[in-house]
């Protein structure tokens, strides 16, 4: 089973990026940040900069540090 880790408070998980789940990881990434309303701050420049590094640190936490 893949690792997952909390994106959030709100106990959204986030499966870990591997070398094979780029497709499913980026689907789940996607969905969670957008339930969390965090999508727009990926797709065109956030004017919130505490909303841009919820994002991101969320995003950070999924990746592994070997990629990053």
């Amino acid at each position: 089973m893949a690792e997952r880790v909390v994106a959030s408070s709100n106990s959204v998980e986030l499966p870990m990026l591997t070398a094979g789940n780029y497709h499913e990881w980026s689907t789940v990434v996607q969905v969670s940040l957008e339930a969390l309303e965090l999508w727009d701050t990926v797709e065109k420049k956030c004017k919130e900069r505490a909303k841009d590094r919820r994002a991101l640190a969320a995003i950070l936490r999924a990746v592994p540090g070997e990629m990053k």
